[in-house]
């Protein structure tokens, strides 16, 4: 993508005039943008003189970096829910220090005053309330799946140019989201799933959300187990277990781990020297757990009689399987759940 921004826009030139190699400087912004460690860098002058560049764009190290920064506040804004932490504080107390990661072994890390330590763990919060309350909201999650399942049925209508795949990359920046109303108002036969899967979500006519568990740690089922546990459920509850859809969601602050282990951190005292934070420093309140799974279930069974006993269901599973899941429902009585009217 990048590659092609430059051809199309001439900006090899442009390079060469602000006294910039394109041989060399234009890898190694791919290597930024794609998140390469310094010490699986090609340029092995800047991986080692500078490796702190490679913690910018993308830090694959601890996550603090300024891509974060700005879909963090751009979604805290579109959406309207409060953004807890300062990206700004955080730069104005930003620096390069050397890390001690062993005996003659110092790199160069950027560093954060010990006073925002705070502020670096809001940051990580705010990112997990965005998955919860917008990206994985449970209605907005169905809604993505559905116009997925319609995207891969309109593959096989090559004029929409929608099997990525299969791009090339002039057609690819071309590819926005004009394509829902390109497929919802095509009067082409070959479309007509794809067009009904968009309907029903125009209508919101969309699969029924029976509910939610979270997982206890440490979660032993896979999702398969999970799957197979539900199947079982259905058939013993005359259930159809084709009309339900499962999902197995991860939520949490990172990529597994406290966030803070691999943040680095200095001192007024001392601003050359960095060390490490641990949370009950930060605060003793702050959550043992960073990372969460949950599992989901949609009826995509219309009748809200099936809908009502799943419903029931579902937290009597939850319930049976007590040392696996921590149910988010109460368990429905017989006369709340429809079930009466078999």
């Amino acid at each position: 993508m990048l590659q092609y921004i430059v051809n199309n826009n001439g900006l090899i030139e442009q390079m060469r005039i602000n006294k910039l190699n394109p041989d060399e400087d234009l890898p190694f912004i791919k290597e930024l943008i794609k998140g390469v460690q310094a010490s699986e860098s090609q340029h092995e002058e800047r991986s080692t003189n500078k490796p702190f560049l490679y913690e910018i764009v993308v830090n694959q190290l601890n996550g603090v970096d300024v891509r974060k920064w700005d879909y963090i506040a751009r979604d805290c804004h579109m959406l309207g829910i409060p953004k807890n932490f300062d990206y700004e504080r955080l730069l104005e107390f930003v620096r390069v220090c050397d890390v001690n990661r062993g005996e003659e072994n110092r790199e160069q890390h950027i560093c954060f005053r010990d006073k925002v330590a705070d502020n670096v763990y809001d940051m990580f919060h705010t990112r997990y309330t965005l998955h919860r309350k917008a990206y994985k909201h449970k209605i907005c999650y169905i809604i993505e799946e559905k116009i997925a399942e319609a995207l891969r049925a309109a593959q096989r209508f090559p004029d929409l140019l929608v099997n990525v795949e299969n791009l090339d990359i002039e057609h690819y920046t071309k590819l926005t989201d004009h394509i829902f109303n390109k497929i919802l108002h095509s009067p082409e036969p070959d479309l007509n799933e794809a067009r009904g899967i968009l309907e029903d979500i125009v209508h919101r006519r969309l699969p029924k959300f029976v509910g939610e568990a979270r997982l206890k740690e440490p979660a032993q089922w896979t999702q398969n187990h999970v799957k197979d546990s539900w199947r079982d459920m259905c058939r013993n509850n005359n259930l159809n277990a084709q009309h339900f859809q499962i999902y197995d969601l991860k939520m949490g602050f990172g990529k597994g781990g406290n966030p803070l282990d691999n943040v680095y951190f200095y001192n007024k005292r001392d601003l050359n020297t960095a060390f490490s934070i641990q949370s009950y420093q930060v605060s003793s309140l702050k959550p043992v757990k960073i990372c969460e799974r949950l599992v989901r279930v949609y009826c995509t069974d219309m009748d809200q009689r099936v809908q009502r006993k799943a419903e029931q269901h579902f937290h009597k599973w939850c319930t049976n399987n007590k040392g696996t899941f921590i149910d988010f429902g109460p368990v429905l009585d017989d006369d709340d759940s429809g079930e009466g009217a078999y």
